[in-house]
């Protein structure tokens, strides 16, 4: 009877120690794969920096170059309303001075637009 005892003392043991092996082997697998993870992360997160970056710049660039001919069109057409305002008659003032008015409204919609993507 003790044999038997021992036996079975002896299989508990390795079932235990083969338990306790397998959950060893899992946490190193899950290591692995959390490191993995963490790698492809840093990556993408990297690469989304970058494409942050080019978007920054792209709407930094796109911002100067539509508001340039805005300032371009207002200017001259302020300087054309003050050069001409003697020879102009009223409805060609008021068209002037819209445009104007539209040229400013417009600036103001592309500045708001800027203010979002930042």
């Amino acid at each position: 009877q003790e044999k038997s005892e021992y036996n079975w003392i002896k299989v508990l043991f390795g079932f235990f120690v083969t338990l306790f092996l397998f959950n060893i082997l899992f946490v190193v697998l899950a290591i692995r794969t959390i490191k993995h993870d963490m790698m492809v992360l840093t990556n993408l997160n990297a690469a989304l920096e970058s494409r942050n970056q080019t978007m920054q710049q792209l709407s930094y660039k796109t911002y100067h170059h539509l508001r340039e001919p805005l300032r371009n069109i207002s200017g001259f057409l302020k300087l054309l309303l003050k050069k001409h305002q003697a020879v102009l008659d009223d409805e060609a003032k008021e068209f002037i001075e819209h445009s104007i008015h539209a040229t400013q409204k417009l600036d103001e919609e592309i500045k708001a637009l800027r203010d979002k993507l930042h």
